[in-house]
């Protein structure tokens, strides 16, 4: 059960949906975003960037850490959100946003994991979206992005990997 919000628009020429879903029983919202017809030419020629800004947060307070995972074994890596550096890209992994109370997010591709990614811009925002190497994306293609919040870095990772597996 959710509660969505979507807004048609075009990029350039493309038609773009884009739509936020808010669960009244998970403590999750789903940000998505559809190309209906798909999209040609989307390359920006590097793995690092994002081709789609959806969703992109900014403005986090400086008393947020985060923990993220990045490489090949998925190495844990944990930091404050005003550092200026986020790991990201293709080798980067979920994002767990927290306070010192533990107050927890969770930010993740929902579906599309081999090509979806989050990036960090030195500006101080974090956004998700298709990797920039992605050259089309398919008629109806369609992305999600996750973001599971609570009490409890364990309670959420818990939660949140339990939305994924559906």
């Amino acid at each position: 059960q959710y509660k969505a919000t979507s807004i048609e628009w075009n990029a350039g020429s493309v038609p773009v949906i884009t739509t936020i879903k808010s669960y009244q029983t998970v403590p999750a919202i789903v940000f998505e975003v559809s190309y209906p017809v798909g999209a040609v030419n989307t390359s920006l020629n590097t793995n690092t960037d994002v081709i789609t800004n959806f969703p992109m947060f900014s403005k986090f307070s400086s008393s947020l850490n985060y923990l993220t995972f990045q490489g090949l074994f998925a190495n844990p890596v944990v930091g404050k959100m005003q550092a200026g550096h986020m790991p990201g890209g293709i080798e980067g992994g979920p994002v767990f946003l927290y306070n010192e109370k533990l107050r927890t997010v969770a930010l993740s591709p929902l579906d599309n994991f081999m090509v979806s990614i989050h990036e960090w811009v030195e500006s101080g925002s974090l956004s998700f979206g298709i990797q920039g190497k992605v050259k089309e994306l398919p008629y109806g293609f369609t992305s999600s992005t996750v973001l599971y919040g609570g009490q409890g870095i364990r309670s959420i990772v818990s939660g949140w990997g339990a939305m994924l597996l559906g």
